[in-house]
């Protein structure tokens, strides 16, 4: 277990991270994806959006300790679409059930969760690109 950790704060220093979490926490407090704009405050926002883009880069680091020790993934062309295809897989129903959860008035059409998935699928491409280019291993 102390090889986890060990593993898990050297991926988390990485420094396209803070990068990431900026960007992104930005795009989510400024656009409001997922009907967050409509459904609430400014303040609510600014603290969903870091917050839970934060989380999810803490668990995507583990979802890519996993994916290079358990199944075997080295490569970028191979690693990167399986790090996202599963973290779409294990943060869209949490981050939706959220979203509904703190919504006002949620005015959900029935495909947000597929966008959703969509969007944490992409931005965990954008992340291992992003990591690729900055530390090429």
């Amino acid at each position: 277990m102390a090889g986890f950790w060990k593993t898990y704060w050297r991926a988390l220093k990485i420094p396209a991270l803070p990068v990431i979490w900026i960007v992104a926490s930005l795009f989510g407090v400024a656009a409001g994806p997922f009907n967050s704009l409509e459904s609430m405050s400014f303040g609510a926002r600014l603290v969903f959006w870091p917050t839970s883009i934060a989380v999810g880069i803490l668990i995507g680091a583990a979802i890519r300790i996993f994916v290079r020790r358990k199944l075997g993934l080295r490569c970028f062309r191979y690693e990167a679409p399986t790090l996202a295809g599963l973290s779409a897989l294990v943060l869209t129903a949490p981050l939706y059930l959220l979203v509904l959860l703190l919504a006002e008035k949620p005015n959900f059409g029935g495909f947000e969760i597929f966008h959703m998935a969509a969007y944490i699928f992409g931005l965990s491409m954008a992340g291992s690109i992003l990591r690729h280019w900055m530390a090429p291993e």
